[in-house]
């Protein structure tokens, strides 16, 4: 996985396990209706809707186990960022040195050429000696050899040189990239002597934070996750719990109700004749 890539998940991890702190709220709504029909009771039939709603609060107060697994999320976000540092600076030094390779291999076909057009010109030289007769035809076979063994640098040189500059184009994700020669004349300042122990260069390196880290993480791994596993948790509980029945509808049996359009009659009832 790419550091990057690497860095960004630890990152997520630390946010998902700091949420181990916060506060946790869970809602409960329940809805209840009931239709009832006794034909022999006093009461024909009964209809209700309840809804009750209840609301559950956490917050942890102490837990251990959490602060120990939070303290090892950020210290692999601290190795995270470490491991992405070593690889910019690993990036940077790549470029740089592919950036130069070009620049070298410009330099060795730049030379490669003036030696072959030099070459050639003793060759011609060597040919015209031997015509006049001051020459061997040894001298032009070997002036000739050395012209061939010119022409087999150039084109290792030209090869070459395509190889670096498709290095570089690779690294910096771009086509045909043409880096700038080294200004002249070059001003080189002085090189200053240093008085830094070695200890503290070790120290300023990018790779020596992540074997401290991992030390460290290692110190809060798995033995002590597990030692405070066994420690009590004391967590701040509150609930809440409400209700509210809607509506509730009887009917008696001798009751009967006639409804005639928007409007709704009683029947009257019998008079005793005692």
């Amino acid at each position: 996985m790419p550091p990057a890539c690497t860095l960004k998940s630890a990152q997520y991890r630390l946010a998902q396990a700091r949420g181990l702190r916060l506060p946790t709220l869970g809602l409960q709504i329940s809805r209840q209706r009931a239709y009832s029909d006794t034909p022999a009771a006093a009461t024909r039939d009964s209809r209700s809707l309840q809804t009750g709603a209840t609301l559950n609060g956490s917050q942890p107060l102490f837990n251990r186990t959490n602060d120990v697994t939070i303290a090892q999320t950020e210290k692999g976000v601290d190795i995270s960022t470490a491991e992405f540092d070593i690889a910019d600076q690993d990036l940077i030094l790549r470029v740089a040195q592919a950036y130069f390779d070009v620049l070298t291999a410009q330099d060795t076909l730049a030379s490669a050429r003036g030696n072959l057009a030099a070459i050639a010109e003793q060759v011609a030289s060597a040919k015209r000696n031997f015509e006049v007769g001051t020459a061997t035809i040894t001298d032009t076979r070997e002036a000739q050899a050395r012209f061939d063994l010119a022409r087999a640098t150039q084109i290792v040189a030209e090869n070459d040189l395509l190889t670096r500059r498709i290095a570089l184009d690779t690294l910096v994700g771009r086509s045909n990239v043409t880096p700038n020669p080294l200004a002249v004349p070059v001003a080189v300042p002085a090189i200053a002597p240093t008085n830094t122990p070695p200890s503290m260069a070790r120290r300023s390196s990018p790779g020596f934070p992540t074997a401290g880290r991992s030390a460290s993480r290692a110190t809060t791994s798995r033995p002590t996750w597990a030692f405070w596993s066994t420690c009590p948790c004391l967590p701040a509980t509150r609930s809440k719990t409400g209700s509210r029945k809607h509506w509730c509808l009887k009917q008696s049996r001798k009751t009967i109700w006639r409804h005639s359009g928007a409007a709704s009659h009683r029947a009257p009832e019998p008079r005793s004749t005692a």
